[in-house]
């Protein structure tokens, strides 16, 4: 009987350590696929300006100039600097701007955009410009006017969609990543890469595009290439 419960117990033992490491796996699982798909940020929002209200900024030009504006914000729809004339709004002239400070953050104008730092190892830099997907807004726009007078089997006709609800209001955003690399701003985008990686890099960035949920667009991807570059500078 001893030697038969001895037996039982290692095999109770196994079962426990498999359902333990099933559980772990599991759980790793879950934790990368939830950070495979988290920005970070919200994947919507409610108004075209990055702050709820106008606030004072400083802004760098590209002669090195420091100009101070009392009333500025971020306009979401193409990541410009936008500011207060007087009782007009107007947008800044993107291709005189080399950075601005608002609201304890700072933004470097890449490409004219305002783009902010979010990772950097070993002086290689990772920027994100965040703005409101414009062509995925008008596309939701146009499916909710198709519904109108959508008949529903024979049954039940539609005549008036409601386009007043919180969720039809919010703002679809999307993410544009670039590198600063040797102090050059490069587009997190393949063939802009490819003309300035080694071989090295080059093969870790196609390891990378393997997995079917890369995106350009997903910040855990860019930071995961962050790190492959600057491994392999």
């Amino acid at each position: 009987y001893k030697k038969y419960f001895i037996m039982n117990m290692r095999i109770i033992g196994i079962c426990l350590l498999a359902l333990c490491l099933d559980l772990c796996f599991s759980q790793k699982s879950t934790a990368e696929s939830v950070m495979k798909n988290d920005n970070t940020e919200k994947d919507r929002v409610e108004r075209t300006t990055r702050f709820e209200s106008f606030v004072p900024a400083i802004i760098t030009l590209n002669n090195g100039k420091k100009v101070i504006n009392r009333q500025a914000n971020i306009l979401m729809t193409n990541s410009s600097l936008v500011y207060k004339k007087g009782w007009i709004t107007m947008q800044a002239e993107m291709h005189n701007i080399r950075s601005v400070d608002i609201e304890g953050v700072h933004y470097d104008c890449i490409d004219t955009l305002l783009a902010e730092v979010v990772d950097s190892i070993n002086g290689i830099k990772l920027y994100r410009s965040t703005m409101i997907d414009v062509e995925a807004y008008r596309g939701n726009i146009q499916n909710q006017q198709k519904v109108d007078n959508l008949e529903i089997g024979s049954f039940v006709n539609v005549n008036t969609v409601d386009l007043s609800s919180d969720d039809d209001r919010l703002y679809p955003l999307m993410y544009v990543y670039f590198f600063q690399i040797k102090g050059k701003f490069l587009k997190a985008h393949e063939r802009i890469l490819y003309r300035h990686l080694n071989a090295k890099q080059k093969r870790m960035l196609q390891i990378l595009m393997e997995d079917p949920d890369f995106s350009f667009s997903k910040l855990y991807y860019m930071k995961k290439l962050l790190y492959e570059i600057a491994l392999h500078s």
